[in-house]
């Protein structure tokens, strides 16, 4: 994702799968699998538009008022508009992970 170094660091340390594994364990769940899958967005199909409409209207909890003070947000905005002006464009290449939890 377009994100700065702080709010990639924020992003980073809310997908700790170890600290999400020791809570699900701790809630009862005997078996837990996980498989990760690498969608690549194609080159140009999201907009630095698209981009700062999810930022300013904290699609994410990651962009809350809690986590991200208002100038925070404008110098994340800043880094996108800088990231989808580069020569070379913008690509996105995320990873999902989808964990199954059974208590069997």
């Amino acid at each position: 994702f377009p994100f700065d170094e702080r709010t990639e660091n924020l992003f980073q340390k809310g997908n700790n799968l170890v600290t999400l594994f020791d809570e699900l364990q701790q809630a009862g769940f005997k078996r837990i699998e996980q498989e990760t899958f690498t969608f690549e967005y194609p080159l140009n199909s999201i907009t630095a538009e698209d981009w700062i409409y999810l930022i300013e209207n904290r699609l994410w909890t990651l962009f809350s008022r809690e986590n991200m003070s208002d100038e925070q947000m404008n110098h994340l905005i800043d880094y996108v508009n800088q990231q989808f002006q580069s020569p070379n464009g913008f690509h996105t290449i995320d990873k999902q992970t989808i964990i199954r939890c059974y208590v069997d």
